[in-house]
């Protein structure tokens, strides 16, 4: 039996910014469309306290975070106990996230509804190793019907260490109608490179929120190790949490424009500018950046774990490296800087053309839908390509 109506309770939603916000505004709004009704549970303070609007199919609810905690969960559950405020759903989605992991469980429990998990990015990455989010991954696996994640070896990765757990797989997807650069920011772009890069030089983009794990310093010591920083030009969107990075540039004087984080559709038209896209993590989930490169037919140097693993073939479609691997790295970026412009322009069209046919939100909405129905046989899970099928982790 389909569940249809959802309470789906989330750290990252529209206004807050970044790549897991954009997922769950995508697959919220793409479920809609196909008849769901969701109510999404934000705790967020980027709204006035317990602010609430009705939606097409469900509605919007800000709960107000507070340094602690339990003091933040129990007014959720205030809030969801209120008979003035009682909203109607039939199970809760987890979306990621410490607060959702920790509270849905007791929500689930106390209200008497099934939990469904989704995991994102580095909720199973950090706390797998953390003694103290451990507990709450712990938990909220114990207590959720299924468990879905968005990465292959993530699914493979959880499936192992709690094997009584369901797990399923579902990649991200992309609007690609959504994500077309204007002619004229296509120009500007080219005006840009001609007055900012020196002549004959790769344009490489980082884009993103540029944490620790994103291997930001690593990827510049790995292309200093290549030998051609004179060749490259790099592109570095969002805020840099390591000091080192700043040093390194200006130490070596790597050429570099840095960016402040900026929104989604302004970054657009920095792609049009960039001959490639990096993505180094060392550890990773299915970043947005991947798909929103590929989709534009820009290829991609990226380390070979999770999600970029799911979708890239070295090669073939891009080119990948064994994450912290600085040897592989940098043969990775001298292939990319040496390579022609009609091999680098093949590589982009394959991953765009791959992406394009299984990798939309439609296809991502479809997904979820049997995911919810419990017809998981025609889940993306018995559909992954052979040769990821068949690698260990």
């Amino acid at each position: 039996m389909t569940v249809k109506k959802l309470l789906w309770i989330t750290e990252n939603y529209p206004p807050n910014k970044g790549g897991m916000a954009e997922s769950c505004n995508r697959i919220v709004a793409s479920l809609r469309k196909l008849g769901y009704v969701i109510h999404v549970f934000h705790f967020s303070n980027r709204k006035k306290p317990f602010f609430t609007e009705q939606k097409i199919n469900g509605s919007y609810t800000a709960i107000p975070k507070h340094h602690d905690i339990a003091h933040t969960l129990n007014l959720g559950l205030n809030f969801l106990s209120n008979p003035a405020t009682k909203l109607d759903y039939e199970a809760i989605v987890a979306f990621g996230g410490l607060l959702p992991m920790n509270g849905a469980p007791v929500y689930a429990r106390l209200m008497n509804k099934q939990l469904y998990t989704f995991i994102r990015g580095n909720d199973f990455d950090i706390s797998v190793f953390s003694p103290k989010r451990k507990y709450y991954l712990d938990q909220a696996f114990a207590c959720s019907k299924e468990v879905c994640a968005n990465s292959h070896d993530k699914a493979k990765r959880i499936q192992l260490l709690y094997p009584d757990t369901k797990v399923h797989y579902i990649p991200n997807g992309i609007d690609s109608y959504d994500w077309l650069p204007l002619k004229s920011e296509i120009e500007n772009m080219h005006l840009w490179r001609k007055n900012n890069t020196k002549p004959n030089t790769v344009t490489i983009g980082l884009f993103g929120v540029l944490k620790e794990k994103k291997g930001i310093r690593f990827f510049l010591e790995s292309l200093l190790k290549s030998g051609l920083k004179e060749q490259v030009h790099l592109i570095l969107t969002g805020n840099i949490d390591d000091d080192k990075v700043v040093q390194l540039i200006e130490k070596h004087q790597i050429q570099t424009t840095l960016l402040p984080f900026m929104d989604r559709n302004e970054l657009l038209k920095y792609y049009t500018a960039c001959d490639w896209i990096a993505i180094p993590s060392f550890y990773e989930g299915m970043p947005n950046v991947l798909m929103e490169a590929g989709i534009l037919g820009i290829p991609i140097i990226a380390s070979n774990v999770d999600g970029m693993k799911d979708l890239l073939i070295n090669n073939e479609n891009g080119l990948t490296f064994h994450p912290a691997d600085k040897e592989a790295c940098a043969q990775q970026i001298f292939k990319a800087v040496k390579m022609n412009e009609n091999e680098r322009l093949r590589l982009g069209n394959m991953l765009k053309d791959e992406i394009t046919i299984h990798y939309t939100a439609d296809q991502e909405a479809m997904l979820y839908d049997c995911f919810f129905s419990g017809n998981h046989d025609r889940t993306l899970l018995s559909r992954i390509r052979s040769q990821h099928e068949l690698q260990t982790i």
